[in-house]
């Protein structure tokens, strides 16, 4: 038995000893990540037709007649599995009536633009709301719609009691026998009578009976809805991440170009500089084009459309990081201008707390996310540095502090995801990456903050309670888990990354002790296993809502190269080229 211990023992040792060395350098690791990224961004367009998104139903009838002056009718089917009642909210611009089942449910006039207001990830807010009593199955929804001074549009959806509950309904076509792809079918224009009262309470044929008429002078017919055909970025069919293009505006993509920036500046590297100025010029240049797509073609997920939706830091400060950047080091007017409504939401328009803390409206009003400290702070300095506004300064260093005031727990030493003002409670689970995003702002608010600024030292102290907390919950593997405090949990590269780039710099800089330049060199050769050498990055967490239990995270998908993990790689591997040397 002592012999067999003894070969086992040496089997182990001797595979320790002959385990590959990843010798790769920082230089190299940053270098296969951009390439691939540069690879595999494709500047061109696409034409696709556009098709309807998350149950937003969207009536222009503009789009349907050439001449959108009358009485209009639409017609679909709302099926349900069991009997509910159903609230809807709904934007439009004339005036408008709506049958359930031959049943008048809402009636009103609203001279204003209709317009989709969406203020959180499918999360939108209605002029009017209405009630529906459906039966189980197929309901016949009619709209009766004449129309005002504005464009005759209805914007429709279901409003569910939880953000992004699962909607009860789905909208199909009445004539399901016809397989007709498109939702709803029309019928008009009819002549009005009179004023508007007299025009919306006359019962017109449609009303009466579901077919085609013939008033002795026209003809008029059951018709689907017309076809567009919007411009969608390319992705190619070999690229490792085809969910969005690198050339989308995203939050994801801000910090990867951020990052790309920073490593190009390390390695004196023109090219990839060039690039990242190509891919801002790209979205500049096309900018009327996606305006129009957003606000005139109603494509609330066409191409670029977040930068109109800007409802949320997510919108703007982060993926604006790029343009900033480029904007501090050559000072191009183009770039200025086109950052001048993004500067005066960040500013002056997100929704804050009572203190001044940024939050959003989901999953409840008025909630802190871990995630909002990077979407903002690393604007709010660049801004600071190009301006010389000592009031943009302020605001960094009293949202690092106020961001830990309710999402840090000094019982573990690190953060929660977010904090609930409706309730004055934090959320349930300390995720990695939001851990991450707030130690990744709170490096850059000590790296620009000026040092004699009142709260410098107190944001120090912040961060390193935060370094010692994160430190204990390092794996064996060097890696961090998706949730802190479950190494059950997968090991998550991103937020690995950011605790890199906070390590680096934080003994790079006598913030913390050196003796943390272990736990930097092991998390480093954890990460770089994670990286092939073609530069694929691996086991990145997808964008992640704020959830309410533990199996939410262990269940979050991972997807090799996902941006939301990119910029993080990028900016460690610079960092660690300096910390290596």
């Amino acid at each position: 038995m002592r012999a067999l211990i003894v070969i086992i023992i040496s089997l182990l040792l001797f595979q320790c000893c002959t385990e590959k060395v990843d010798t790769r350098t920082p230089e190299e690791i940053g270098r296969s990540v951009v390439d691939r990224v540069i690879k595999e961004t494709t500047f061109d367009f696409e034409y696709v037709l556009q098709e309807p998104v998350i149950d937003l139903q969207v009536i222009d009838y503009k789009n349907e007649y050439h001449e959108a002056k009358g009485v209009f009718y639409s017609l679909a089917s709302l099926n349900v599995k069991e009997a509910a009642a159903i609230r809807f909210g709904l934007n439009f611009s004339g005036t408008v009536k709506i049958f359930c089942n031959d049943k008048e449910v809402f009636r009103g006039t609203d001279n204003r633009k209709a317009e989709i207001k969406e203020i959180a990830y499918n999360l939108f807010e209605f002029n009017h709301h209405f009630m529906v009593n459906v039966k189980e199955g197929d309901n016949k929804i009619l709209i009766k719609m004449v129309t005002g001074s504005k464009r005759p549009v209805i914007i429709l959806r279901e409003v569910t009691e939880e953000h992004e509950a699962p909607l009860k309904g789905k909208f199909n076509n009445y004539f399901a026998n016809l397989e007709i792809g498109k939702v709803w079918m029309h019928c008009g224009p009819f002549r009005t009578f009179g004023d508007i009262p007299n025009t919306i309470d006359k019962i017109y044929p449609p009303e009466k009976e579901i077919r085609n008429f013939y008033d002795g002078n026209k003809e008029y017919n059951w018709s689907s809805s017309k076809d567009r055909i919007l411009k969608k970025l390319v992705i190619k069919d070999s690229n490792t991440y085809k969910r969005e293009s690198t050339l989308e505006w995203h939050y994801a993509n801000g910090n990867t170009f951020l990052g790309l920036l920073s490593l190009a500046d390390k390695l004196k590297e023109n090219d990839y500089y060039k690039f990242v100025q190509d891919a801002c010029d790209f979205t500049i240049d096309n900018f009327s084009y996606f305006k129009c797509q957003y606000d005139k073609l109603y494509a609330i997920r066409g191409t670029n459309n977040k930068i109109f939706r800007s409802t949320m830091l997510d919108d703007t400060g982060a993926p604006a990081l790029p343009y900033l950047q480029i904007y501090l080091n050559n000072s191009d007017e183009k770039f200025g201008a086109f950052l001048e409504d993004i500067t005066n939401y960040v500013v002056d328009e997100q929704v804050r707390l009572s203190d001044g803390t940024f939050c959003r409206p989901e999953p409840h009003k008025m909630t802190v996310w871990a995630d909002d400290l990077f979407m903002s702070v690393p604007y709010l300095l660049r801004l600071a540095k190009n301006t010389n506004n000592a009031e943009y300064y302020d605001d960094v260093a009293n949202q690092v502090v106020n961001f830990y005031g309710y999402l840090f727990d000094e019982s573990v030493g690190i953060c929660k995801h977010a904090w609930f003002d409706f309730s004055k409670k934090k959320s349930e689970v300390y995720w990695g990456r939001a851990n991450g995003w707030m130690i990744w702002a709170t490096s850059e608010a000590l790296l620009y903050l000026p040092k004699e600024h009142k709260l410098y030292d107190r944001i120090h102290k912040q961060f390193a309670d935060h370094i010692r907390g994160l430190v204990s919950y390092q794996g064996e593997s060097g890696m961090w888990h998706q949730v802190l405090d479950h190494r059950e949990s997968f090991e998550e590269t991103s937020c690995t990354a950011m605790y890199i780039i906070a390590l680096a710099r934080g003994i790079t800089n006598n913030w913390i002790d050196e003796k943390y330049e272990t736990n930097l060199m092991h998390a480093w050769n954890a990460l770089k296993r994670n990286i092939s050498g073609d530069g694929v990055v691996k086991d990145i967490c997808r964008g992640t809502g704020i959830g309410y239990d533990l199996e939410f995270y262990f269940n979050r998908k991972r997807f090799d190269n996902d941006p939301r993990g990119l910029g993080a790689v990028l900016t460690a591997s610079s960092e660690m080229i300096d910390f290596v040397n």
